[in-house]
């Protein structure tokens, strides 16, 4: 999509990857190391031990880890065109285990030294620091700081996520 008063798209370059997926007697096994920005990475790997039939059952075990790292985001207002003069590092890490029927999901989110403007609210972010992560299997906690012009925001809290239909904060 272009940007209001845009000509032309631009173009995001593939800087290039992997993927892998086997199946053996001993499971599926799937792995993935893509950069498909400059600065940024997105891999993992997922197991499933024992995978013997399908479907597959709700005991089936799981694994895997994922990270992301975007250490340039200066791409975003191609994706969210109402921000712009955007900078900043996003990086994720989640470790995932347990069974489908109850998967086990541990992981932190963080962002660091963002800054974007938002011209249509008049908002100039700057030193946006957010990070979210799991305390134990259902509580995660959010701590958040942010400038905008002499003002500033500060978030902690936690919430409880026991379902994606069901929490409280």
């Amino acid at each position: 999509a272009l940007r209001e008063g845009a000509t032309e798209a631009k173009r995001i370059p593939p800087r290039g990857g992997q993927l892998s997926l086997q199946i053996n007697p001993n499971g599926l096994t799937a792995q993935a190391d893509l950069r498909l920005l400059k600065q940024s990475q997105l891999s993992g790997d997922l197991q499933l031990p024992a995978l013997t039939r399908l479907p597959l059952p709700a005991t089936q075990p799981l694994r895997g880890e994922w990270q992301v790292n975007f250490e340039d985001l200066s791409i975003l207002p191609t994706l969210v065109p109402r921000l712009e003069n955007t900078q900043g590092k996003v990086s994720m890490k989640v470790t995932l285990s347990g069974e489908l029927s109850a998967p086990l999901i541990w992981g932190q989110l963080s962002v660091q030294n963002l800054e974007t403007d938002l011209p249509e609210l008049g908002l100039q972010l700057r030193k946006v620091n957010l990070t979210v992560s799991n305390r134990n299997r259902d509580t995660w906690q959010v701590q958040a700081t942010a400038n905008s012009g002499e003002g500033q925001l500060q978030v902690k809290g936690e919430a409880k996520l026991r379902s994606v239909t069901d929490w409280q904060g």
